[in-house]
């Protein structure tokens, strides 16, 4: 019988036998590791969060999450883009229920990779009934950013309010964008013009006017042919607007401007409603005139001071004849900014009016009446009767020389027991002011328009009857074509004044006549004409007829053309015409009745006449360019001017 037998050798089998422990222990510790691992991120995943928050973007409510776990988040463009504000509270919430909670009510998931989780958008829509939905196509924002006067506004920052989409405006004006929510608000801001926000229509072009900003620096300032600011402004324009004439109830807005402009003087010559003016800008600087230049929309005005007949009015003003509440704003040249742009015409400065216009939006009618009285301001005070006759017969006694008969307030003729406060009686009327205006203005699409009429009457602290009237009519329009190409804009101012205030100053005779002079009238109420001796009843001139009219016609139309992108055609046409006649009558109830017999003794009737034509052409081309962070404006051209006096 044999046996089979299993030969061991010692060295080799112990060798194999600690090669299959040592697996063993592997194999356990490996399954020890992932254990612990698995045990550790279910741990982390079980920690408690609690968050209470409100409309905040879905990027920080996960940087909040990072904080309180310590865990990593990743988040596409695409869920920061378009993932709505989130409102969430939970308190000890396990962050895996809080990571389902935000991800699956979002339309979300997540998922994690080396420690990072991840969030992306889900490929199936959202299970639960508050899910967002995907988003929708992308709609198309369109629109066009304006000054107040319809004037594009190139650079201008659009925003989407609450994101971080937006875009500037192009040489034009004109801006779009893109968005997938279905409402929107438009933040528009501009240099020099206040902050607006609008609500976005969709599949339109919308025009959005900006107005001026209240800040002083960023204010616009008008220099002859470009706009810029007081912030950038490297000249001396000061700028008087709507706002600050109409709280001066006056007829000329020269007397709006007293005061208000740094170095710019305006010295009325007469209290006189209609009267002249002075007006110097930083002094005289001729000798032959030193009126400064006047444009009214691009269109020059005359300046210069008339010789009236009436000369209480010591001369009159053509500015007296436009009315004040036509004008959006005024804006003074004192330096190398009139010069450099109208020539040795801009010596002594320029004046820039600039009318209103109308403003896009519903149709809007504006009424302003008000009605008023003035009277003398404090009199000089003057001697009284006593004081009068002792300083008369002091100088009499001083001098050496005899009472002659011609003194008659100290030779007894006149009494010298009556005394009349003379600045009393001849200042003792109320001047009365009455002022209406009313305006039409709105607009929609590419139009805008404005339609205004007033009334204006003053009359005078003087006795006598007269006022000085002025009726005035103002349009103006703007339309363009739906391309944005073309643009004309028409404007015109046309006013008509009647002025039949008579044509003496008492103010001055109330300081000279006598404190014991006898009644200006008689007991029945007629001229004292005889007991003034050679002296002339001050009263008499009142008899003496005064009638002025006037005239006055502005317009303007201005044509642009844009050919190509930066390339802008102009052309301003402007015409003013100023007609001013005059009438002064002398009938025979001024003379004494023993002085009818004189043949110089007559009655008289003085004429004159002021008209001026002016016509005026101002084709321009401006080119702007961009130039890295900057813009680059080139200006060409002409000027050609015809003047008839």
């Amino acid at each position: 019988m044999y046996k089979r037998m299993n030969w061991i050798v010692p060295g080799k089998g112990m060798r194999n036998l600690s090669l299959i422990k040592c697996l063993l222990i592997m194999k356990l510790i490996i399954a020890c590791i992932l254990v612990a691992s698995l045990h550790v991120s279910a741990e982390s995943f079980g920690q408690r969060v609690t968050m209470d928050v409100k409309n905040i973007p879905i990027a920080q409510v996960f940087r909040m999450l990072s904080v309180q776990t310590g865990h990593e988040f990743l988040l596409s463009p695409a869920v920061t883009e378009y993932t709505a504000p989130v409102t969430l509270q939970v308190k000890d919430m396990r962050v895996d229920a809080l990571l389902e909670k935000l991800t699956t009510e979002r339309g979300l998931r997540y998922e994690i990779r080396n420690n990072v989780i991840i969030i992306t958008r889900s490929e199936t829509p959202a299970t639960t009934t508050s899910a967002v939905k995907p988003p929708d196509p992308q709609i198309l924002l369109r629109g066009r950013v304006t000054d107040i006067t319809g004037m594009p506004l190139p650079g201008a920052t659009v925003m989407i309010k609450g994101t971080k989409r937006g875009t500037q405006t192009d040489i034009n004006g004109y801006f779009e964008l893109k968005t997938d929510q279905a409402e929107n608000a438009l933040v528009i801001t501009y240099t020099g013009f206040g902050v607006v926000t609008v609500k976005a229509i969709p599949d339109r072009v919308m025009t959005i006017p900006l107005s001026p900003s209240t800040n002083d620096l960023d204010q616009v300032q008008v220099i002859g042919y470009g706009r810029t600011s007081k912030r950038f402004n490297t000249g001396d324009v000061a700028t008087v607007r709507a706002e600050e004439i109409q709280r001066n109830p006056v007829s000329n807005v020269l007397s709006a401007l007293q005061g208000r402009v740094p170095g710019l003087i305006i010295t009325q010559n007469s209290g006189m409603p209609g009267s002249s003016f002075n007006i110097n800008i930083r002094g005289r600087n001729s000798l032959n005139g030193n009126e400064p230049l006047i444009i009214i929309d691009g269109v020059p005005y005359p300046s210069n001071r008339l010789s009236l007949l009436n000369q209480t009015l010591r001369g009159g003003s053509y500015l007296d004849y436009f009315n004040p509440a036509d004008i959006e704003r005024i804006d003074v040249l004192k330096d190398a900014d009139a010069t450099s742009i109208y020539g040795s015409r801009g010596a002594n400065g320029v004046i820039l009016v600039t009318t209103k216009k109308g403003k896009p939006g519903k149709t809007r009618v504006d009424v302003n009446m008000y009605s008023g009285f003035s009277s003398a301001a404090t009199a000089p005070k003057l001697l009284n009767l006593q004081q009068y006759l002792e300083m008369r017969h002091e100088a009499k006694r001083n001098d050496g020389l005899p009472i002659l008969p011609t003194d008659y307030d100290i030779n007894g003729t006149w009494d010298s027991t009556r005394s009349t406060d003379w600045q009393k009686y001849f200042l003792k009327k109320k001047a009365y002011v009455n002022d209406a205006q009313v305006s039409i203005s709105g607009g929609a699409g590419n139009t805008t328009f404005l339609i205004g009429g007033g009334y204006h009457r003053q009359t005078s602290v003087m006795l006598g009857d007269g006022a000085d009237r002025r009726a005035s009519m103002h349009f103006s329009t703007t339309t363009e074509t739906n391309n944005k190409k073309v643009m004309v804009q028409l404007s015109g101012n046309y006013s008509y004044n009647f002025n039949n205030i008579r044509a003496v100053d008492l103010s001055s005779t109330s300081l000279l006549l006598p404190p014991n002079a006898p009644p200006v009238h008689n007991p029945d109420g007629s001229l004292n004409y005889y007991e003034f001796g050679t002296n002339r009843n001050p009263l008499t001139e009142l008899e003496k007829r005064y009638k002025k009219t006037g005239h006055n016609l502005v317009a303007n139309a201005f044509i642009s053309y844009r050919p190509l992108k930066g390339l802008e055609l102009k052309t301003t046409l402007g015409y003013n015409n100023s007609d001013i006649n005059e009438f002064l009558g002398t009938p025979l109830t001024y003379y004494y009745p023993n002085q009818l017999s004189n043949p110089n003794n007559v009655s008289e009737s003085d004429f004159s006449e002021f008209n001026t034509d002016t016509w005026t052409i101002e084709p321009q081309a401006v080119y702007t360019i961009a130039i890295g962070k900057g813009v680059l404006d080139a200006l060409d051209r002409g000027h050609f001017q015809q003047h008839k006096v």
